[in-house]
């Protein structure tokens, strides 16, 4: 009973560490012993779930950690990220940045970093356009650097094609016949935006680049 209660303990912050490294399929498995009914199980599982590209089934875990009793305040924090984050890739900039703000009010008062830290990168670009408010938000500023793996390099154009195109769910062989390119040449392509966004597969690619507005 005390390993697997420890186990419990630990698994929530591997699941934060690999949704930091944009492994939600990871994130997912190290929940499974959590038991349920704790917000911050709920919420770390909603996080994986939108890494994913599974935004019903997250919003759905939302609310249940949102109707939850006893919900934490880095929890609340952390189910008003993904509220913003959820926001942003719906496309609403303005309610993904009311909904940071709403997070950042909470989180204040014990200024409490990690939650952003382990948001992911997406948080850099939102805080960005708060510059406004008076400096209001420095104690985290200095905790969210700008993130260094983000893009390595700017996407070419013709990359940017071909990832529009990764993004419809097409082979590469599609993307190829699409585009009038050879798989060779689309297969290089692949190579340099996997390596520009610090990824190692299609969908983190396509996820990274909507959350830096490249699609």
């Amino acid at each position: 009973p005390a390993r697997a209660a420890a186990r419990h303990v630990r698994d929530p912050g591997r699941a934060g560490a690999a949704l930091a490294h944009g492994d939600p399929d990871t994130a997912v498995t190290a929940l499974l012993d959590v038991p349920d009914g704790l917000p911050s199980r709920a919420a770390l599982l909603a996080q994986a779930h939108l890494a994913a590209g599974h935004a019903e089934q997250a919003l759905r875990l939302i609310a249940e950690a949102e109707g939850e009793a006893g919900t934490t305040v880095p929890d609340r924090v952390r189910l008003a990220l993904l509220h913003a984050h959820h926001a942003l890739l719906d496309g609403d900039e303005v309610a993904a940045r009311d909904r940071l703000v709403q997070a950042l009010e909470t989180a204040r008062p014990e200024l409490l970093r990690r939650p952003f830290t382990e948001a992911g990168p997406w948080v850099r670009h939102l805080v960005s356009g708060l510059d406004g408010q008076g400096g209001a938000y420095a104690w985290l500023t200095t905790a969210v650097p700008p993130c260094a793996d983000t893009v390595v390099e700017e996407l070419s154009p013709r990359e940017k094609e071909v990832l529009a195109q990764v993004a419809r769910m097409m082979s590469t062989e599609e993307v190829a016949a699409e585009l009038q390119l050879s798989v060779n040449t689309v297969k290089t392509h692949l190579r340099a935006i996997f390596r520009k966004l610090s990824v190692s597969r299609r969908r983190d690619a396509v996820e990274r680049a909507r959350e830096l507005h490249l699609l």
